[in-house]
């Protein structure tokens, strides 16, 4: 199994005493399936890495810039529809204009929302039985300049479906 590791480093690139903060698509909950309808509470368990098969990244640049798609695919291999998050490093140098999560052939985009707003939808969303999307940036330092992770999670992925997560 393949993980992704950012680790945060001072101007000597010397490793602070930070540990390395790992990325990836971890899962922290499911749901069952009770007479055939997906049950409307969700239980949690202990967070377990999902499995990541592939990545890909797509690019151009355009005069001092670069555009990057950096897609990462993985499959879920229980029997049981997960919530999930996933976490994503980033710095202050990079900016996302689009989140896309497409599983069998459902495709999910991510839209701008009100942060409250934005996890209202998400619960509604996950209690109605959709796989639903959220992300938002979080910072793991001090510092109140600093966004230093994408946090994403993603509610009832389908058992034994592959995901593909694009950010651009």
């Amino acid at each position: 199994m393949s993980r992704i590791f950012s680790a945060s480093l001072n101007e000597e690139g010397v490793n602070n005493e930070d540990p390395a903060i790992p990325c990836g698509l971890f899962a922290n909950g499911y749901r069952k399936i009770i007479n055939n309808k997906l049950s409307d509470e969700g239980e949690e368990m202990e967070e377990m890495p999902i499995p990541l098969t592939n990545i890909e990244i797509k690019g151009s640049i355009i005069n001092r810039f670069a555009k990057l798609e950096i897609i990462h695919y993985y499959f879920n291999p229980t029997d049981k529809y997960l919530d999930t998050l996933y976490k994503f490093p980033r710095s202050l140098m990079q900016a996302f204009d689009g989140l896309k999560v497409t599983y069998g052939d459902k495709i999910i985009e991510g839209i701008i929302a009100e942060k409250e707003k934005a996890k209202q939808i998400y619960k509604e969303e996950v209690k109605k039985g959709n796989t639903v999307v959220k992300a938002e940036p979080i910072c793991t330092t001090d510092s109140f300049t600093c966004f230093d992770l994408l946090e994403t999670k993603i509610g009832n992925i389908p058992p034994k479906e592959k995901i593909k997560i694009s950010l651009i």
